[in-house]
């Protein structure tokens, strides 16, 4: 619940609009638009007939805000700065709640008030106003009258040319009573080609001096330019009436048109309408509640994904969740991160003979959201430890899995990590564009409250020689968990040149604005998820163009399919069957990457191909920035940091309850598995903490 505006809060808002409006003028803007409608602060206010105070009740107090900024402006900043106002004149909803509407018959607008207000507008020297009414958040056919309603969304209850003729006819009545202000109306945009010939009419006819076009101007920003130049407007440039930018606002992005500018407003527009509840239950009404889930043999984790989709739909988010809870502690961001059309959503059965797959990880995230906001995601911590303790190297997602678990088991957890933010690679390598703020969230919601002596956290602590495995033991820990992941890059020169990354430490410099690529030729060897995340960062920090060089040929490429397709989209080159061989540096700097064709082979132990090298065919391909995604590996230093602990084909070799050559070792996650998914060292981490408890009560 938010608490409730307190005039002392109005009186410093206030202050707050003068302020806006003097950067706005030192800007360069020649008018400052106060806005007064569709349900923001101003418009609230003008309806606030039971409000106590100074600010509601009478009209008096009602226009107190909006009168009292423009008052101030003229004051403070100088009585020629020009001001207009965007005036909902019309809300629509029923007395006392609603602003201009008929006090028996809220369907029946009535001006007495607004025209007051107008008047005292004019009387200050506001000399425009765009005339507006309703809310498109509540009534959104009032103000913005549409034709295609959003599939489960709001359902306009009459034709749309009802809601035009009205905001006509209302701007023009205000109009007429106020000849010698700019009045501008609205309602046009709906009215698609034919919007120039209703506006002449308007204008002929004194019901607006200017003519509006919101909507129109989103899809068609060159209208007036083609009204004037051509006398007529494009019937494929035109709004089209259909409400998703509208529908964008209620969802809470940041609006434009989805049709006509769809690279841009189309996937923000997917991200509103998949975390809108009752749009996910409409879609989730195609589970088959499958005898065999398919879907679930598709989940790392092994999510009851049948069970979470169905309380989802009865209305039950918080048993959904709890759902989801038992088998991965951090649902969001594997929501995010997971390659779910390889996994759950490739398995589903619908996507083989159905409509197409569930939104699974859209419902996954919603419902963490949810529970993130909601306090349920919280560690449930028993009121006595154990008193045993447990150390977790490494604070990433198998880590932080682990340590989550052995604490609601009741034991003592201190996490080591060479950073100072847990979160791992995920952390600092992932680019945020594919995660969003859900690392952060999740973590702060499930480690919220745990007490210091459950928890400790020995961030920015660094294991060497001097300060290992042997050391953390020696310190009295009963157990302990390696969750380092794959934290080093492999290279292919053997000399340092400037314009040479390993993929690693490139992303993590460009995640921490450290890497200016405007203009400049890259390449990414390597064709996996790393090698994609690399390319698309590059394009987005304006390189010139981006080089996908990979050795096989497209379908052979490991990389999942939707990072490959953001790849293309975003408009990176591939040079696919093409080996990288070496480079060439002038004065310690890169310069070129030298290249061969390949041909394929016979398959390789994993059945993919194997390239042969042409290097008679060898040649130069001159670059500014060389990026090397060709895989990871286990810290330099193992050997001396993780005493004890053996590996076996460069990971740690661990037996079926994930414990290591070392007694009361245990390991998982990228270490153990080579590079794999988030929610893969999620469910490792979460295993190891259950064996780990049976290690502690002596049962392995």
């Amino acid at each position: 619940d938010w608490r409730l505006l307190t005039d002392d809060d109005l009186d410093a808002l206030q202050g707050a609009y003068i302020e806006a409006a003097r950067l706005a003028f030192e800007a360069g803007f020649d008018a400052v638009d106060i806005k007064s409608c569709h349900g923001y602060l101003i418009n609230e206010l003008l309806a606030c007939h039971t409000r106590p105070g100074r600010y509601g009740g009478s009209f008096e107090n009602r226009t107190r805000f909006l009168l009292g900024v423009i008052d101030r402006i003229r004051e403070e900043l100088g009585p020629d700065k020009a001001i207009v106002s965007r005036l909902g004149v019309y809300d629509a909803i029923p007395y006392p709640y609603g602003w201009g509407v008929d006090k028996d018959d809220y369907r029946k607008p009535d001006l007495t008030e607004p025209k007051r207000l107008i008047a005292a507008m004019v009387e200050r020297g506001v000399r425009m106003i765009n005339i507006t009414i309703a809310n498109p958040y509540y009534n959104p056919h009032i103000g913005r009258p549409f034709n295609e309603p959003i599939a489960g969304g709001y359902q306009e209850p009459e034709h749309p040319i009802v809601g035009v003729a009205r905001m006509i006819r209302l701007a023009g009545e205000i109009q007429r009573e106020f000849p010698r202000v700019a009045i501008v109306g609205t309602g046009y945009s709906w009215l698609r080609a034919l919007m120039p010939n209703v506006a002449a009419a308007s204008k002929a006819n004194g019901l607006a001096t200017l003519i509006g076009g919101g909507r129109m101007a989103f899809a068609y920003p060159d209208f007036a330019k083609d009204i004037l130049m051509k006398g007529a407007m494009s019937p494929q440039k035109v709004c089209v009436a259909c409400s998703a930018c509208t529908q964008i606002m209620r969802d809470g992005g940041r609006t434009g048109c989805v049709v006509r500018d769809n690279k841009v407003y189309g996937p923000i527009f997917e991200l509103g309408r998949m975390s809108d509840p009752e749009h996910l239950r409409l879609l989730a009404q195609a589970c088959r509640g499958c005898q065999e889930p398919t879907c679930q043999l598709g989940c790392p984790a092994g999510i009851r994904i049948p069970d979470f989709i169905h309380r989802f739909l009865d209305g039950d988010e918080r048993g959904a969740y709890e759902v989801l809870r038992e088998a991965n502690i951090f649902p969001e961001v594997c929501a995010w991160l997971c390659p779910v059309e390889q996994q759950c959503q490739g398995s589903c059965l619908e996507g083989f003979i159905g409509a197409g797959a569930l939104p699974i990880a859209d419902i996954q995230r919603y419902l963490a959201v949810q529970a993130n906001k909601n306090g349920w995601s919280k560690l449930r911590l028993p009121k006595e430890s154990t008193g045993r303790t447990v150390a977790v190297i490494g604070a990433g997602p198998a880590g932080l899995a682990c340590a989550a678990r052995l604490l609601e088991a009741g034991h003592c957890v201190t996490i080591f990590d060479k950073h100072r933010q847990a979160g791992g690679m995920v952390d600092s390598v992932i680019p945020a564009y594919r995660q969003s703020d859900s690392l952060h969230n999740e973590l702060e919601a499930v480690f919220a409250d745990v007490p210091q002596g459950r928890l400790t956290r020995r961030l920015g602590t660094q294991l060497d020689a001097g300060y290992n495995l042997d050391t953390i033991l020696g310190e009295g820990f009963d157990a302990a968990f390696i969750g380092m992941g794959l934290p080093q890059s492999l290279g292919l020169a053997s000399e340092k040149l400037d314009g040479l990354y390993g993929a690693l430490e490139f992303l993590a410099a460009a995640k921490g604005g450290q890497v200016d690529l405007r203009g400049r030729q890259v390449a990414v060897i390597g064709g996996g998820n790393t090698a994609m995340d690399a390319a698309v960062t590059a394009m987005r920090l304006g390189a010139r163009d981006v080089y996908v060089v990979y050795r096989r040929s497209f379908q052979e490429m490991p990389a999942w399919g939707g990072q490959r397709d953001e790849a293309i989209a975003e408009g990176v080159h591939f040079l696919i069957l093409t080996q990288p061989l070496g480079y060439v540096g002038r004065d310690g700097k890169l310069a070129a990457v030298k290249v061969c064709p390949t041909r394929l082979g016979a398959p390789d132990a994993g059945g993919r191909r194997r390239p042969q090298a042409v290097e008679s065919s060898a040649y130069e391909l001159a670059m500014d920035v060389v990026v090397e995604a060709i895989g990871q590996q286990i810290p330099a230093a193992f050997e001396t940091t993780l005493p004890g602990v053996r590996l076996s084909g460069g990971k740690i070799a661990v037996d079926d309850r994930l414990m290591t050559s070392r007694r009361g070792v245990f390991a998982g996650g990228d270490l153990v598995r080579g590079a794999s998914t988030v929610v893969a060292a999620v469910a490792d981490g979460m295993k190891a903490a259950t064996y780990i408890g049976e290690y502690l009560a002596g049962g392995v």
